[in-house]
């Protein structure tokens, strides 16, 4: 796994043919279509991406839903993403599903940093529709948008990811099954006995899917 704090960095990262996951905390950079296309042919090709600016949803088949303050619980926190120390909130979200990630899962403490929704005065918090074909791994409620959420594309992987800590509730359970899922390897089964799973890599199966937008 590599973490990159600016797209420019991306393109030089992606060809370590050592590397299963990109960690790109991008906040606020655009990917032209040069690089996005090579983003999403790496990932094609049984590579995983974590993005977590919701705004860039549109570019990997989710669908932005920029959240009000008052549309959930929350406390104010600040958190470092993309380099810099962020205002944002923090908010208990919760697994409802059945996929592998969501295996020994219940709920989960996150953090959303603030975005400009562009009239430079209201603040939104991102997450993404339930739509198409993305997946959802922690949300408020079952009709809720997601806080984290996953779509397959081709042989590999792509990730909407909210912060989160890994120390309360079940934090750590969630991200060490994100990591081992998108790294290409089965999930510890309930109790941790045995494993469970379909993960992306190079020998999975091709998906085209239905990507939201």
């Amino acid at each position: 796994i590599r973490v990159v704090q600016r797209a420019s960095e991306i393109r030089g990262v992606i060809h370590d043919p050592n590397l299963r996951i990109l960690c790109m905390q991008v906040f606020g950079d655009e990917l032209n279509a040069d690089l996005h296309t090579e983003i999403l042919e790496w990932v094609r090709a049984g590579h995983t991406v974590w993005f977590y600016d919701a705004r860039l949803a549109p570019q990997f088949g989710m669908k932005t839903y920029l959240m009000d303050p008052e549309q959930f619980r929350h406390k104010p926190e600040k958190g470092v993403l993309g380099g810099s120390k962020r205002n944002g909130l923090a908010t208990v979200s919760v697994s409802f599903g059945s996929h592998a990630v969501q295996t020994g899962v219940g709920q989960v403490t996150v953090f959303l940093p603030e975005i400009d929704s562009g009239d430079g005065e209201t603040k939104s918090y991102g997450a993404v529709e339930v739509a198409g074909d993305t997946v959802p791994l922690l949300q408020f409620a079952l009709d809720s948008p997601a806080l984290v959420a996953l779509r397959r594309e081709g042989r590999g992987l792509i990730v909407y990811k909210a912060l989160l800590w890994n120390e309360v509730l079940s934090g750590d359970r969630f991200q060490l099954n994100l990591l081992d899922y998108s790294a290409g390897f089965q999930v510890p089964g309930p109790a941790g006995e045995g494993k469970v799973g379909t993960p992306p890599g190079p020998e999975a199966e091709y998906i085209t899917g239905e990507p939201a937008t």
